[in-house]
């Protein structure tokens, strides 16, 4: 999270949120990732810019893959809550306990730097951003962090090499491509990386399909998911056997999707197919799946 994203634009967005993570911090992660992706889909469609619900996926996808322990994830949500609420002393406790425990993990050294700038603490905050990004060069909300606290400290000029850091980062080519749009095909296009076997048929021109996570700025594959089942091979894409392996997902290399598809202009999430939309509600969207991470990271 970051001082620039961490405001929700759209109410409803902010109250489902808040919903997830009152029931994330009490440890009732299944009920609180439904909500975290209602509330991650309403900010898409609102142009919202808070972090808050695709980290908070990001957290439960960390722990459910044994990442962080329970004791961890619990700290970051109620840490969250705390912050959200301005209770910065018990968020510092919170966040502190996260650090403690996962100093290598880049999210606890950012939020532990987030209390402390909230606090006025910007030599230490910077402290903590900047070990974020020894961790994670491309991790943009720390930069974002720093570049504020320096303004805060009235010192532009460093805010400003910062910025140019930030920017360079940002006009990497991964970037518009993002968890939830909507993309469709200009051209027919046969699948055929190897990671997707089951699924080596063609997706036809006029094919709209939904990016299923948010590629690092270095990855060269992208999960997506077909909205329109028109033209395909059911019996391939449609496979219930295969439905809890890679369901009805097509991991796509990153050149192909720019190469084949369009950002659709029309953005809704519809489904022609109720095995597709299932299994769309059972994996809830969410923008990391077991599967997708070790091809995309």
């Amino acid at each position: 999270m970051s001082f620039t994203h961490n405001v929700f634009a759209s109410s409803k967005s902010f109250e489902i949120y808040k919903k997830g993570l009152n029931l994330a911090a009490i440890g009732s992660f299944k009920d609180a990732k439904s909500d975290f992706i209602e509330s991650l889909i309403s900010v898409k469609k609102a142009h919202d810019d808070s972090v808050f619900p695709k980290e908070g996926l990001l957290m439960l996808k960390e722990f459910e893959t044994r990442q962080i322990d329970k004791d961890s994830v619990l700290a970051y949500f109620r840490g969250t809550l705390m912050l959200i609420e301005k209770r910065f002393p018990d968020a510092l406790k919170e966040f502190g306990i996260f650090y403690d425990k996962n100093p290598r993990n880049v999210i606890a050294a950012n939020c532990y730097g987030m209390v402390l700038a909230y606090t006025g603490d910007y030599y230490r905050a910077i402290i903590f951003f900047k070990g974020a990004i020894e961790l994670d060069r491309n991790y943009t909300d720390s930069y974002r962090n720093i570049i504020f606290s320096y303004k805060m400290l009235k010192k532009p000029q460093i805010a400003q090499k910062f910025e140019k850091y930030l920017s360079d980062i940002e006009k990497k080519p991964n970037v518009n491509v993002n968890f939830c749009q909507v993309w469709r095909a200009v051209k027919d296009y046969k699948i055929t990386e190897w990671y997707s076997p089951q699924l080596n048929c063609i997706l036809p021109k006029g094919v709209r399909v939904v990016i299923l996570n948010d590629p690092p700025l270095e990855a060269t594959t992208v999960g997506v998911m077909p909205l329109t089942s028109k033209g395909l091979d059911k019996k391939l894409l449609f496979d219930k056997k295969q439905k809890y392996y890679e369901g009805y997902a097509v991991i796509m290399n990153l050149e192909n999707l720019k190469k084949y598809f369009v950002l659709d202009v029309n953005q809704k999430i519809e489904f022609d197919n109720e095995d597709a939309k299932e299994f769309w509600n059972m994996i809830g969207g969410t923008p990391f799946m077991t599967n997708f991470r070790k091809h995309t990271n």
